[in-house]
């Protein structure tokens, strides 16, 4: 039961695959009250050729988009 509580939080299962020194893509948690300037530095700082966005509670690939040309706007969306 703890395993799959653990593994539907996208977030907690990276952070537990760190502490034991798997190696996990960069990323940021975001919330839908984030504001426009933390968006352009998320994009500046990781999306120069595209972003994955994947929602943090949902299955392993239910919700994830492929952003190719990220802007705010489509970040956003």
């Amino acid at each position: 039961m703890t395993a799959s509580a653990i593994v539907v939080d996208k977030d907690l299962t990276k952070r537990v695959w760190k502490s034991i020194g798997i190696p996990v893509p960069q990323g940021v948690l975001l919330g839908a009250d984030a504001t426009d300037d933390v968006l352009t530095e998320v994009i500046e700082s990781l999306g120069a050729t595209g972003l994955v966005v994947k929602p943090a509670h949902d299955g392993s690939s239910i919700g994830v988009t492929k952003l190719n040309t990220p802007t705010v706007e489509t970040l956003r969306q």
